[in-house]
């Protein structure tokens, strides 16, 4: 029991990042907000990296490479009204393929 308890919480903490962990230092490589759904501009990171995002409404989030293929799907969240984080431990160029029909708000943070 208290290994399946322990896999559970560390996969846990691999993907969500609650914000409280975060600083003012953690430099900020993107903000985007909308009220549809959209494919951002790309980004740039530089090593781990936090999404961290607020939305009215269903949700989800998938991160692309540059060249467009896809990386892996960060946020699916279909409860209204919610907010969380994932955090990506990979450096390089992504974007993100949003998918959402009320208004959204995410952040792309540093988490060195």
């Amino acid at each position: 029991m208290k290994s399946t308890i322990a896999i559970i919480f560390v996969l846990t903490s691999i993907f969500f990042c609650p914000s409280s962990v975060l600083s003012d230092q953690n430099k900020v490589i993107a903000k985007y907000s909308g009220d549809e759904s959209i494919d951002t501009v790309p980004f740039t990171t530089s090593g781990p990296w936090v999404i961290l995002y607020t939305a009215e409404g269903p949700i989800e989030i998938v991160i692309r490479k540059k060249d467009g293929d896809f990386y892996r799907t960060a946020i699916q969240n279909v409860e209204a009204g919610s907010q969380g984080s994932a955090v990506q431990e990979k450096s390089g160029i992504y974007y993100l393929d949003v998918d959402a029909y009320r208004t959204w708000h995410i952040q792309i943070r540093d988490m060195k």
